[in-house]
């Protein structure tokens, strides 16, 4: 082996190293950015669905009946 081509091996030799600096860096960030979408996204999820039980609800609860109900109540208790 000539010395250039031993300069050579020892460029490549670095550049690995400093993928493998990269990827371990790169990896960690965008597994945390994944899993905080996913978390984010799960909890948009668990607010609409918490919302639309809600609303669901009051479509069921009918508080013009109610209000109905309670004046007629008051009008045959006086």
């Amino acid at each position: 082996m000539s010395k250039h081509n031993c300069f050579k091996v020892r460029e490549i030799g670095k550049m690995k190293a400093s993928l493998t600096v990269e990827a371990s860096v790169l990896i960690p960030f965008t597994l945390f950015i994944i899993v905080g979408g996913i978390n984010l996204g799960y909890d948009l999820f668990r607010q609409a669905r918490s919302a639309s039980e809600i609303h669901q609800e009051l479509d069921e609860l009918n508080p013009v009946g109610i209000v109905r109900k309670n004046t007629m109540i008051q009008e045959f208790g006086k």
